[in-house]
């Protein structure tokens, strides 16, 4: 049974996040997925949330001089909100 496109769009889902932070990484050189698509759902998205256009990079490709910055960002990101009650409930 098909799904329509508009129940699975993450531009659609991506204001339900909130309170959770939300780390966007994509790459300007991308040719699957367009840069405005990150752009977008950035708008889209409450806060906390954090967009890096990466100038050098592709769908799937860090240039290697970027790889060390970039995995600083995201384990920064995780430790800053790891710790953070972001409104999650606990069983």
């Amino acid at each position: 049974m098909p799904v329509p496109t508009s129940d699975v769009s993450p531009i659609n889902a991506v204001s339900q996040l909130t309170p959770r932070p939300l780390l966007l990484l994509h790459g300007i050189l991308d040719s699957v997925v367009h840069h405005s698509d990150a752009t977008d759902l950035h708008a889209a998205a409450g806060h906390p949330k954090t967009l890096n256009i990466l100038p050098d990079s592709g769908h799937r490709r860090i240039p290697d001089d970027q790889i060390d910055a970039v995995r600083s960002q995201v384990v920064d990101f995780f430790l800053d909100n790891l710790s953070r009650n972001t409104g999650a409930t606990e069983d």
